[in-house]
């Protein structure tokens, strides 16, 4: 009878050890997360939208429409948050370029409004512009898409001739950091959202 109780108590300690080498590691990775918060994301990433800009481009007076969305990720060595907007509306084409500039003029006027530093800017008005930036525990990228066509629009009435329906999308990524990244961390967030 006390050969079955040392057998026992080993068989159960051996359980607790394995319990402890496999849940250990998962029970301290639970504890490293970093999970979203308010401050996780910047004024820009919250609150920029092109509706100024669109406004002064619409060509039919029956008003642009802004869909989009924004997700935010948990992570362990950063929080990643991300914000999509896909407006639709009708555009004169030959004013095509003039918006595009105009989106491009906006952003990169909005972004040191918010406090942002602009690290590198590229692109053009036929292939969409593209901005990395910092601010304190945060790095990011803006992606402005060319114009194209929207697809699915049912109208009761065409269009006049030279006015399309058209679509673009801004994306804006942003890398948030639970202390200031460095230089090595903020390169890769940029180069890698």
């Amino acid at each position: 009878m006390r050969f079955e109780w040392k057998v026992l108590l080993s068989g159960l300690a051996l359980v607790g050890i394995a319990c402890v080498i496999f849940l250990a590691p998962e029970i301290r990775a639970q504890q490293q997360m970093i999970y979203p918060t308010p401050r996780s994301c910047s004024t820009f990433l919250r609150s920029y939208s092109p509706q100024r800009v669109l406004d002064s481009f619409e060509s039919i007076g029956d008003g642009s429409s802004l869909m989009g969305g924004n997700v935010q990720s948990a992570g362990f060595r950063f929080i990643t948050n991300k914000r999509e907007i896909t407006p639709g509306f009708a555009l004169q084409n030959t004013r095509r370029s003039q918006l595009m500039d105009a989106l491009n003029d906006d952003i990169l006027a909005q972004l040191p409004a918010d406090g942002v530093s602009v690290l590198s800017q590229s692109g053009d008005s036929q292939s969409g512009f593209h901005y990395s930036y910092r601010i304190g525990q945060t790095t990011g990228t803006v992606s402005l898409s060319p114009l194209r066509p929207r697809a699915g629009i049912h109208r009761n009435t065409p269009l006049p001739d030279g006015i399309e329906d058209v679509t673009f999308t801004i994306t804006v990524v942003e890398k948030w950091f639970p202390g200031t990244p460095g230089p090595a961390e903020g390169t890769h967030a940029l180069l890698f959202p």
